[in-house]
């Protein structure tokens, strides 16, 4: 039996754009702020971790520290961080850092699954 991929959503629109990827099938944790979200992530089963999903969202706390604690803990672990107008992230630059623009929930959900896809591929 497969493990279904586990994607890890941090703030509101990281939550919104999940209708979108059902195709990928993924086991979805909402979290509403980045101290929970790395309590999920240490208590998480890595191997089926296939991506964390960020709001850039002032209630969701620090991003920044956040994806490179992530990135440090976990190199190759994709992070995808929808970011605000003016957005500092921009000049942020990771390997496995995937950006898209806050409020397109259709290019965030075809970048998640596209990155569950990868990391999970469906047995056919």
């Amino acid at each position: 039996m497969q493990m279904r991929p586990f994607i890890l959503l941090v703030g509101a629109e990281a939550a919104r754009c999940m209708s979108l990827a059902a195709s990928a099938d993924p086991v979805a944790v909402e979290v509403p702020s980045i101290a929970a979200a790395a309590l999920a992530l240490l208590t998480s089963q890595p191997p089926r971790l296939a991506a964390v999903v960020v709001s850039e969202d002032p209630q969701a706390g620090p991003v920044v520290d956040f994806i490179d604690w992530t990135m440090r803990l976990w190199p190759h672990l994709p992070v995808v961080v929808a970011c605000a107008p003016g957005s500092s992230l921009r000049w942020l630059h990771r390997p496995n850092l995937h950006r898209v623009a806050h409020g397109d929930a259709e290019r965030l959900a075809s970048v998640v699954a596209a990155l569950v896809d990868e990391r999970m591929p469906v047995a056919h």
